[in-house]
């Protein structure tokens, strides 16, 4: 009996130390915050301390801090060598031999693990864990991108490979908490209580009121002290310690605009613009001081695109001011990287009159899998007619391979191309095609044009991108011909103004070329409430330019000037009486959108399409008004909207309905 007991005593306790060993693994992992870095070449070591040192606090510390460390006969920086500029920087360093069981203690205090694991044969990698698991470990790669996951065994094997050495990097005494950054102080001034006159000693009296906590004497004080040079500064400081942000901010540009030289006024108009959301009016308060300098870029949701790719992408170096051009100009680059589907761009105030870029990425997957990208996909191939394969980055460097076909009957067309962020900033692309193009006229051959193209584009400023390209083009039983062409793009008023301009020129004897002017005008770049836009639109081709590349109003199937009542196409093929060497478009519409549900957003339209259709096959010019109305669909993640309209033509009569995907 007893042991019959004894056997059921042993079952119940494995049971519970089953069941407790269960609940521990299914417990949320918790991740220490520690600030990413990317690293430079040989620099790993110098990210990875660079790393930890930021968790403890310290700041304007880089991978480049640590570069006269670096030893190139072993393509890095030496543990020891390491451990002891640590404790030269005042730090206290260790290094050991480690174990899981001291590396999840060390996690469970809180302190980041500096360590070392092969990252090839013979090659060892310096990392920072984060957290560990049974199953598996969380850590940064200064080499890759931050919040890595690897499988236990697999980090153990590489982590014995490498002597299983861990750093242990603490502060000489416990930190204190950080200061508040001259980027985002607010509060009121100091000013001498032995101050001469009259006015200087009622805002002294003030500012002492303030300094106690009486801010309502405070405020009555040097209310009263109005036409006091420094009253309007210290003014505005009482109610930012009020936290009566809007009156802050009045006080403060009034105090700016008294004295352009007043540091502390611009520090309060700064952040009190920033603490009421206003980001652009901050930095532009910040930029008058010479502040914020960029201390650190912080990306997340990156899957396989390189950290270090994406900071290059952007532009700014560490220490660099972070102006208001600069930002929006990385920003718009950042928009641009081909890997990612979505983008976004902050700037964070820190101590010592510093900034973190933080940015967010939705990359796309290799390979599109999910409902949505599927949904969006053929969405897209209905309404076009184009089936795009577009994939995510496949070598790390933020770079996309896309494949295009066309199953429209009579004018196939396929091509192939990669764009890529280029070594020297901006995005470089190749592209190569073919396709074939009939035309509605029986005495017209069809157009049958195949090329290759090398092009890049940059943002120059926040403001202007220029394009340029080059590559050869071939049409059937014509002369293989070289072509270059390039373009700008200006954008203001936060976006609600576009102009354009491109020109593409085949040269040689008998060369031609082809011109496009644009101009578009919005009322707001939201789709929310009522928008209303306005575009006009000057095209041109030379007399000897291929009937392919004539200009035409579309719905925008084909063609991207509107003219809706006007499908361009007929069964597949141009319509010749369309075409037109020179032509002027303008389009007026108003929208009312609406969210009906989640991340999907509709409109109802309304439009009035104008063209002028000049040096037509003909000769005779013809004068096209188009009237409509119209929905919009659009998916919040999902670039580009589907449009749908309805229109009839004023001089014909002619009546069409388009479905229409705009990326």
């Amino acid at each position: 009996m007893r042991a019959f007991i004894a056997c059921c005593a042993v079952v119940l306790a494995a049971q519970h130390a089953f069941l407790h060993a269960q609940e521990a693994d299914q417990r949320q992992l918790t991740l220490l915050d520690v600030p990413y870095l990317s690293q430079s070449e040989l620099l790993c070591g110098g990210a990875a301390a660079a790393m930890v040192l930021r968790y403890w606090g310290e700041r304007g510390i880089t991978a480049e801090s640590f570069s006269s460390l670096v030893d190139r006969s072993a393509a890095g920086i030496r543990t020891d060598v390491l451990i002891a500029d640590l404790e030269r920087r005042g730090w206290l360093a260790t290094g050991i031999e480690g174990t899981d069981a001291a590396m999840r203690r060390e996690l469970a205090a809180g302190r980041p693990v500096l360590t070392l694991i092969e990252d090839r044969p013979s090659t060892f990698h310096y990392i920072v864990v984060l957290a560990t698991h049974a199953r598996g470990v969380v850590f940064h790669d200064p080499a890759r991108a931050p919040f890595l996951v690897m499988s236990s065994a697999e980090f153990d094997r590489r982590w014995r490979v490498a002597g299983r050495w861990m750093g242990i990097v603490l502060p000489s005494a416990s930190p204190s908490p950080p200061a508040l950054s001259s980027s985002g102080t607010v509060g009121v001034g100091s000013v001498s209580p032995a101050a001469g006159t009259p006015c200087e000693r009622l805002v002294a009296d003030g500012v002492r009121l303030a300094q106690e906590g009486k801010l309502d004497a405070a405020e009555q004080l040097l209310a009263s002290a109005i036409g006091c040079p420094a009253s309007l500064r210290e003014l505005a400081g009482v109610r930012a310690l009020q936290k009566r942000w809007a009156e802050a901010s009045d006080l403060a540009s009034a105090a700016t605009d008294a004295d352009g030289q007043d540091v502390y006024a611009w520090k309060l108009l700064a952040t009190s613009r920033f603490v009421q959301s206003d980001r652009t009016g901050a930095l532009e308060a910040w930029n008058h001081i010479g502040e914020p300098r960029l201390d650190i870029v912080r990306i997340d949701g990156l899957t396989r695109t390189r950290h270090r790719a994406v900071e290059h992408v952007i532009g700014i170096d560490a220490g660099d001011v972070l102006t208001l051009s600069r930002f929006e100009r990385a920003q718009r680059r950042l928009s641009e990287l081909p890997a990612a589907r979505t983008t976004r761009l902050d700037y964070v105030p820190v101590p010592s009159g510093l900034a973190e870029l933080r940015g967010a990425i939705a990359e796309r997957p290799i390979l599109p899998t999910n409902p949505v990208s599927l949904g969006a996909m053929g969405i897209s191939a209905g309404a076009t007619r184009e089936v795009r394969l577009v994939t995510g980055s496949l070598t790390g460097a933020g770079e996309q391979v896309s494949a295009t076909w066309r199953f429209w009957p009579r004018r196939p067309y396929i091509a192939l191309g990669i764009a890529s962020p280029a070594p020297w900033g901006g995005v470089w692309n190749v592209l190569s095609f073919s396709g074939r193009q009939p035309f509605s006229s029986v005495d017209r051959a069809a157009a049958e044009r195949s090329g290759a193209r090398l092009g890049f584009a940059d943002w120059v400023t926040s403001s202007l991108r220029w394009n340029v390209a080059a590559g050869v083009d071939r049409w059937k039983n014509v002369t293989t011909r070289s072509t270059v062409g390039g373009g700008i793009r200006y954008v203001a008023l936060r976006d609600r103004l576009e102009s354009r301009f491109g020109v593409d020129a085949w040269p040689g004897t008998g060369g031609f070329a082809t011109a496009d002017a644009s101009l578009r005008v919005r009322s707001s770049t939201a789709r929310r409430g009522n928008v209303v836009a306005a575009s006009a639109a000057l095209q041109r081709a030379s007399h000897e330019t291929p009937l392919d590349l004539w200009w035409a109003g579309d719905t925008g199937s084909v063609r991207a000037s509107l003219l809706r009542a006007h499908p361009l196409l007929s069964h597949g093929r141009l319509r010749t009486d369309r075409l037109g060497r020179t032509l002027f478009q303008g389009s007026v519409e108003a929208q009312r959108w609406w969210q009906p549900v989640g991340p999907v957003s509709t409109a109802f339209a309304s439009f009035v399409d104008l063209a002028r259709t000049a040096q037509r096959v003909d000769g005779v010019a013809v004068h096209d008004v188009d009237v409509g109305v119209g929905a919009r669909l659009s998916v919040t993640g999902v670039p580009g909207l589907l449009r749908v309209d309805v229109a009839a033509g004023l001089r014909d009569g002619r009546k069409a309905v388009s479905f229409v995907y705009e990326p």
